[in-house]
Protein backbone atom coordinates (compact mmCIF):
# COMPACT_ATOMS: atom_id res chain seq x y z
CA UNK A 1 0.00 0.00 0.00
CA UNK A 2 1.68 3.22 -1.19
CA UNK A 3 0.55 6.70 -0.21
CA UNK A 4 0.92 9.89 -2.22
CA UNK A 5 2.64 12.77 -0.55
CA UNK A 6 4.43 16.03 -1.13
CA UNK A 7 8.19 15.95 -0.99
CA UNK A 8 10.46 18.90 -0.37
CA UNK A 9 13.88 18.06 -1.69
CA UNK A 10 16.46 19.64 0.47
CA UNK A 11 19.38 17.20 0.23
CA UNK A 12 22.67 17.65 2.09
CA UNK A 13 25.66 15.33 1.44
CA UNK A 14 28.26 14.01 3.85
CA UNK A 15 31.80 13.09 2.83
CA UNK A 16 33.77 10.44 4.65
CA UNK A 17 37.39 11.46 4.16
CA UNK A 18 38.70 14.75 2.85
CA UNK A 19 37.67 15.60 -0.71
CA UNK A 20 37.66 18.94 -2.44
CA UNK A 21 35.18 18.40 -5.22
CA UNK A 22 32.33 16.38 -6.61
CA UNK A 23 32.77 12.62 -6.69
CA UNK A 24 30.65 10.42 -8.91
CA UNK A 25 30.51 6.77 -7.88
CA UNK A 26 28.64 3.73 -9.11
CA UNK A 27 25.13 3.60 -7.72
CA UNK A 28 24.96 1.20 -4.81
CA UNK A 29 22.26 -1.39 -4.29
CA UNK A 30 19.36 -0.59 -2.01
CA UNK A 31 19.76 -2.29 1.37
CA UNK A 32 18.00 -2.34 4.71
CA UNK A 33 19.91 0.14 6.88
CA UNK A 34 20.92 -0.45 10.47
CA UNK A 35 19.34 1.78 13.09
CA UNK A 36 22.12 2.51 15.58
CA UNK A 37 20.20 4.49 18.20
CA UNK A 38 16.91 6.21 18.90
CA UNK A 39 15.42 9.13 20.79
CA UNK A 40 11.89 10.13 21.73
CA UNK A 41 10.46 13.04 23.61
CA UNK A 42 8.56 10.54 25.72
CA UNK A 43 7.09 7.05 25.81
CA UNK A 44 4.47 5.22 27.80
CA UNK A 45 5.94 3.93 31.06
CA UNK A 46 3.89 1.31 32.84
CA UNK A 47 4.40 1.20 36.61
CA UNK A 48 5.39 -2.44 36.47
CA UNK A 49 7.50 -2.13 33.31
CA UNK A 50 8.89 1.33 32.47
CA UNK A 51 10.41 -0.02 29.24
CA UNK A 52 7.21 -1.58 27.96
CA UNK A 53 6.81 0.95 25.12
CA UNK A 54 10.38 2.25 24.85
CA UNK A 55 11.67 3.74 21.53
CA UNK A 56 13.88 0.78 20.65
CA UNK A 57 10.77 -1.42 20.43
CA UNK A 58 10.20 0.23 17.03
CA UNK A 59 13.21 -1.55 15.54
CA UNK A 60 13.85 -4.62 17.69
CA UNK A 61 12.59 -7.05 15.05
CA UNK A 62 9.75 -8.20 17.31
CA UNK A 63 6.30 -7.42 15.92
CA UNK A 64 4.69 -8.21 19.28
CA UNK A 65 6.24 -5.12 20.88
CA UNK A 66 5.64 -1.49 19.94
CA UNK A 67 6.61 2.07 20.76
CA UNK A 68 3.86 4.32 22.14
CA UNK A 69 3.39 7.49 24.16
CA UNK A 70 0.97 8.47 26.90
CA UNK A 71 -1.65 11.14 26.22
CA UNK A 72 -0.35 13.84 28.56
CA UNK A 73 3.05 13.61 26.85
CA UNK A 74 1.72 13.76 23.30
CA UNK A 75 2.29 17.43 22.50
CA UNK A 76 5.18 17.87 20.05
CA UNK A 77 6.19 14.26 20.53
CA UNK A 78 8.56 12.58 18.08
CA UNK A 79 10.55 9.41 17.51
CA UNK A 80 14.01 9.84 15.97
CA UNK A 81 15.94 6.90 14.53
CA UNK A 82 19.69 7.36 14.02
CA UNK A 83 21.63 5.69 11.20
CA UNK A 84 25.19 6.54 12.21
CA UNK A 85 26.11 8.12 8.86
CA UNK A 86 24.43 9.85 5.95
CA UNK A 87 22.71 7.59 3.41
CA UNK A 88 20.54 8.16 0.37
CA UNK A 89 17.17 7.12 1.78
CA UNK A 90 14.88 5.37 -0.69
CA UNK A 91 11.91 4.33 1.46
CA UNK A 92 10.67 3.80 5.00
CA UNK A 93 8.31 1.02 6.07
CA UNK A 94 6.21 1.49 9.21
CA UNK A 95 4.23 -1.36 10.71
CA UNK A 96 1.33 -0.40 12.96
CA UNK A 97 0.80 -2.09 16.33
CA UNK A 98 -0.73 -5.49 15.71
CA UNK A 99 -2.80 -6.18 18.84
CA UNK A 100 -5.95 -4.90 17.14
CA UNK A 101 -6.11 -1.71 19.17
CA UNK A 102 -6.10 1.83 17.87
CA UNK A 103 -5.11 1.00 14.28
CA UNK A 104 -6.76 4.17 12.98
CA UNK A 105 -4.29 6.30 14.89
CA UNK A 106 -1.54 5.50 12.38
CA UNK A 107 -3.28 8.06 10.13
CA UNK A 108 -1.40 11.40 9.92
CA UNK A 109 1.94 9.84 10.81
CA UNK A 110 4.64 12.03 9.23
CA UNK A 111 8.08 10.75 8.22
CA UNK A 112 11.00 13.13 7.63
CA UNK A 113 14.58 12.41 6.55
CA UNK A 114 17.11 14.75 8.15
CA UNK A 115 20.81 15.51 8.22
CA UNK A 116 21.66 16.28 11.82
CA UNK A 117 25.12 17.41 12.92
CA UNK A 118 25.44 17.76 16.67
CA UNK A 119 22.31 19.60 17.72
CA UNK A 120 21.88 21.31 14.35
CA UNK A 121 19.51 20.07 11.64
CA UNK A 122 21.19 20.94 8.34
CA UNK A 123 18.58 19.56 5.94
CA UNK A 124 15.09 18.05 6.00
CA UNK A 125 13.09 16.07 3.42
CA UNK A 126 9.43 15.22 3.86
CA UNK A 127 9.15 11.53 2.96
CA UNK A 128 5.40 11.66 3.32
CA UNK A 129 2.33 11.19 5.48
CA UNK A 130 0.18 8.10 6.03
CA UNK A 131 -3.27 9.29 4.99
CA UNK A 132 -5.40 6.12 5.38
CA UNK A 133 -5.31 2.70 7.02
CA UNK A 134 -6.69 -0.82 6.60
CA UNK A 135 -9.60 -1.01 9.04
CA UNK A 136 -10.51 -4.63 8.30
CA UNK A 137 -7.18 -6.35 8.99
CA UNK A 138 -5.86 -4.67 12.11
CA UNK A 139 -3.84 -7.71 13.23
CA UNK A 140 -2.37 -8.54 9.83
CA UNK A 141 1.30 -7.56 9.50
CA UNK A 142 1.22 -7.06 5.74
CA UNK A 143 -2.00 -5.05 5.80
CA UNK A 144 -0.71 -2.83 8.60
CA UNK A 145 2.65 -2.07 6.97
CA UNK A 146 2.82 1.31 5.23
CA UNK A 147 5.55 2.37 2.81
CA UNK A 148 6.68 5.96 2.32
CA UNK A 149 8.93 6.93 -0.59
CA UNK A 150 11.82 9.22 0.34
CA UNK A 151 13.12 9.34 -3.27
CA UNK A 152 16.81 9.53 -2.42
CA UNK A 153 16.71 12.04 0.42
CA UNK A 154 20.09 12.28 2.13
CA UNK A 155 19.83 11.71 5.85
CA UNK A 156 21.40 10.27 8.96
CA UNK A 157 18.19 10.59 11.00
CA UNK A 158 14.61 9.52 10.33
CA UNK A 159 12.12 11.55 12.35
CA UNK A 160 8.57 10.24 12.88
CA UNK A 161 5.85 12.46 14.31
CA UNK A 162 2.12 13.00 13.94
CA UNK A 163 0.01 15.79 12.51
CA UNK A 164 -2.76 14.95 14.98
CA UNK A 165 -1.05 14.97 18.34
CA UNK A 166 -4.08 13.54 20.11
CA UNK A 167 -3.62 10.29 18.14
CA UNK A 168 -0.22 9.78 19.70
CA UNK A 169 -1.63 10.54 23.12
CA UNK A 170 -4.55 8.10 22.83
CA UNK A 171 -2.38 5.05 22.31
CA UNK A 172 -0.89 5.26 18.82
CA UNK A 173 1.82 2.61 18.51
CA UNK A 174 4.54 1.65 16.04
CA UNK A 175 5.50 -2.00 15.98
CA UNK A 176 8.44 -1.87 13.55
CA UNK A 177 10.24 0.62 11.33
CA UNK A 178 12.49 -0.48 8.46
CA UNK A 179 14.64 2.04 6.61
CA UNK A 180 16.03 1.31 3.16
CA UNK A 181 18.68 3.23 1.27
CA UNK A 182 22.03 3.39 -0.48
CA UNK A 183 25.43 4.88 0.13
CA UNK A 184 25.92 8.43 -1.17
CA UNK A 185 26.46 8.91 -4.90
CA UNK A 186 27.31 12.59 -5.34
CA UNK A 187 29.48 13.76 -2.47
CA UNK A 188 30.56 17.11 -1.12
CA UNK A 189 32.15 17.64 2.28
CA UNK A 190 29.61 18.67 4.87
CA UNK A 191 32.14 21.08 6.29
CA UNK A 192 32.34 24.63 4.94
CA UNK A 193 34.08 25.80 1.75
CA UNK A 194 35.70 28.94 0.45
CA UNK A 195 34.72 29.83 -3.14
CA UNK A 196 37.41 31.76 -4.99
CA UNK A 197 37.32 33.41 -8.43
CA UNK A 198 40.15 32.18 -10.66
CA UNK A 199 39.76 34.30 -13.82
CA UNK A 200 38.63 37.74 -14.86
CA UNK A 201 38.97 41.05 -12.98
CA UNK A 202 38.20 39.51 -9.57
CA UNK A 203 40.66 36.63 -9.89
CA UNK A 204 41.91 35.56 -6.46
CA UNK A 205 39.01 37.16 -4.60
CA UNK A 206 36.60 35.12 -2.47
CA UNK A 207 32.82 34.93 -2.67
CA UNK A 208 31.63 36.83 0.39
CA UNK A 209 28.23 37.27 1.99
CA UNK A 210 28.24 40.90 3.13
CA UNK A 211 26.18 43.30 5.23
CA UNK A 212 25.21 45.32 2.12
CA UNK A 213 21.41 45.07 2.42
CA UNK A 214 19.08 45.11 -0.56
CA UNK A 215 15.96 44.89 1.63
CA UNK A 216 14.86 43.23 4.84
CA UNK A 217 15.00 39.80 3.23
CA UNK A 218 18.11 39.85 1.05
CA UNK A 219 21.71 41.06 0.96
CA UNK A 220 24.16 41.54 -1.90
CA UNK A 221 27.08 39.19 -2.50
CA UNK A 222 30.58 40.43 -3.39
CA UNK A 223 34.05 39.05 -3.96
CA UNK A 224 36.73 40.31 -1.58
CA UNK A 225 40.26 39.45 -0.49
CA UNK A 226 40.62 36.80 2.18
CA UNK A 227 39.55 37.59 5.74
CA UNK A 228 37.60 40.81 5.33
CA UNK A 229 35.67 42.22 8.29
CA UNK A 230 32.29 40.82 7.23
CA UNK A 231 33.54 37.29 7.85
CA UNK A 232 31.04 35.75 5.44
CA UNK A 233 33.49 33.71 3.39
CA UNK A 234 32.41 30.19 4.31
CA UNK A 235 29.68 28.33 2.44
CA UNK A 236 27.93 24.97 2.79
CA UNK A 237 27.21 23.28 -0.54
CA UNK A 238 24.18 21.00 -0.35
CA UNK A 239 23.16 18.46 -2.95
CA UNK A 240 19.40 18.40 -3.57
CA UNK A 241 16.71 17.25 -5.96
CA UNK A 242 13.99 19.63 -7.09
CA UNK A 243 11.43 19.05 -9.84
CA UNK A 244 13.34 15.90 -10.83
CA UNK A 245 16.59 17.80 -11.32
CA UNK A 246 19.73 17.37 -9.24
CA UNK A 247 21.25 20.67 -8.22
CA UNK A 248 22.96 22.39 -5.31
CA UNK A 249 22.14 24.91 -2.60
CA UNK A 250 24.94 27.30 -1.68
CA UNK A 251 24.37 28.62 1.83
CA UNK A 252 26.36 31.15 3.84
CA UNK A 253 27.54 29.55 7.06
CA UNK A 254 29.39 32.44 8.72
CA UNK A 255 29.07 36.18 9.08
CA UNK A 256 26.04 38.42 9.34
CA UNK A 257 24.00 36.35 6.87
CA UNK A 258 24.65 32.86 8.17
CA UNK A 259 21.93 30.50 6.92
CA UNK A 260 20.94 32.52 3.85
CA UNK A 261 20.94 30.96 0.36
CA UNK A 262 22.64 32.22 -2.80
CA UNK A 263 20.00 33.45 -5.28
CA UNK A 264 19.74 35.96 -8.15
CA UNK A 265 18.10 39.38 -8.39
CA UNK A 266 15.07 39.57 -10.67
CA UNK A 267 16.11 42.81 -12.42
CA UNK A 268 19.19 43.47 -14.60
CA UNK A 269 22.00 45.30 -12.82
CA UNK A 270 22.83 47.83 -14.27
CA UNK A 271 19.53 48.33 -16.07
CA UNK A 272 21.02 48.34 -19.60
CA UNK A 273 22.87 45.02 -19.30
CA UNK A 274 21.96 41.35 -19.28
CA UNK A 275 23.70 40.81 -15.94
CA UNK A 276 21.78 40.21 -12.71
CA UNK A 277 23.09 40.73 -9.19
CA UNK A 278 23.65 37.77 -6.89
CA UNK A 279 22.05 37.91 -3.45
CA UNK A 280 21.61 35.81 -0.37
CA UNK A 281 18.06 35.27 0.82
CA UNK A 282 16.44 33.48 3.72
CA UNK A 283 16.45 29.72 3.21
CA UNK A 284 13.45 27.97 1.62
CA UNK A 285 11.88 31.23 0.47
CA UNK A 286 11.74 29.94 -3.12
CA UNK A 287 13.17 26.43 -3.44
CA UNK A 288 13.49 26.64 -7.23
CA UNK A 289 15.45 29.89 -6.96
CA UNK A 290 18.10 28.24 -4.77
CA UNK A 291 19.16 25.61 -7.35
CA UNK A 292 22.64 25.83 -8.89
CA UNK A 293 24.48 23.49 -11.25
CA UNK A 294 28.16 22.96 -10.46
CA UNK A 295 30.15 21.83 -13.51
CA UNK A 296 33.75 20.74 -13.02
CA UNK A 297 36.42 22.14 -15.36
CA UNK A 298 39.75 20.30 -14.82
CA UNK A 299 42.46 22.73 -13.83
CA UNK A 300 46.04 22.46 -12.61
CA UNK A 301 45.99 25.55 -10.41
CA UNK A 302 47.20 24.39 -7.04
CA UNK A 303 45.86 20.91 -7.72
CA UNK A 304 42.24 22.07 -7.41
CA UNK A 305 39.63 21.85 -10.13
CA UNK A 306 37.69 24.86 -11.27
CA UNK A 307 33.92 25.01 -11.60
CA UNK A 308 31.20 26.85 -13.45
CA UNK A 309 28.33 27.76 -11.14
CA UNK A 310 25.17 28.08 -13.20
CA UNK A 311 21.62 28.93 -12.22
CA UNK A 312 19.68 25.69 -12.77
CA UNK A 313 16.07 26.84 -13.00
CA UNK A 314 13.61 29.60 -12.21
CA UNK A 315 14.83 33.17 -12.59
CA UNK A 316 17.93 33.56 -14.80
CA UNK A 317 18.30 29.85 -15.48
CA UNK A 318 21.39 29.04 -17.57
CA UNK A 319 23.37 32.11 -16.52
CA UNK A 320 26.83 31.66 -14.96
CA UNK A 321 28.01 33.22 -11.73
CA UNK A 322 30.64 35.91 -12.46
CA UNK A 323 32.41 38.75 -10.66
CA UNK A 324 33.65 41.65 -12.73
CA UNK A 325 32.41 45.15 -11.81
CA UNK A 326 34.80 46.84 -9.41
CA UNK A 327 33.06 48.58 -6.55
CA UNK A 328 36.24 49.76 -4.80
CA UNK A 329 39.80 48.57 -4.26
CA UNK A 330 38.76 45.55 -2.24
CA UNK A 331 35.34 44.61 -3.61
CA UNK A 332 33.91 43.33 -6.88
CA UNK A 333 30.20 42.86 -7.50
CA UNK A 334 28.88 39.35 -8.17
CA UNK A 335 26.39 38.78 -10.99
CA UNK A 336 25.14 36.10 -13.35
CA UNK A 337 25.66 36.33 -17.10
CA UNK A 338 25.22 34.19 -20.20
CA UNK A 339 27.80 36.05 -22.36
CA UNK A 340 30.84 36.41 -20.12
CA UNK A 341 33.64 33.87 -20.48
CA UNK A 342 35.39 34.55 -17.14
CA UNK A 343 33.11 32.20 -15.21
CA UNK A 344 35.49 29.92 -13.29
CA UNK A 345 35.61 29.44 -9.52
CA UNK A 346 37.57 27.18 -7.21
CA UNK A 347 35.80 25.40 -4.36
CA UNK A 348 38.36 25.10 -1.59
CA UNK A 349 38.30 23.58 1.90
CA UNK A 350 37.98 26.23 4.59
CA UNK A 351 41.44 25.29 5.87
CA UNK A 352 43.06 26.31 2.56
CA UNK A 353 45.74 28.91 3.36
CA UNK A 354 47.75 29.42 0.14
CA UNK A 355 46.06 32.64 -0.90
CA UNK A 356 48.77 33.71 -3.29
Amino acid sequence: MVYQHTIFFVHLNLLVGFLTGVVLAEEAEETKLTITDSEAKSWYKDETDPNQCKPSNAYDGNYDTFYSVKDQDAENNYLKLYLGMVYEITRVEITNRLDGCCAQRIVDTVVEAQVEIGETIRATDDCGTITEYDSENTKDQVAQTYELNCQGALANVIRISDLSQDYWGLGHGISEVKIYGRENILLFPLDSYRIRKVDGPASGFFLTCTSDKRNNNSYYVHTQPFNMDDGGELWVISNKMFKNQRCYNIMATTGVNEGRMLVVHSDPQPKDTEMFRALVHKANHRLDDECWTIEEVPDAQGGYSSYRLTKTMSRRAGKHLISDLERDDTTFLVDVSSVRTDVLWQILPKSYVDYG
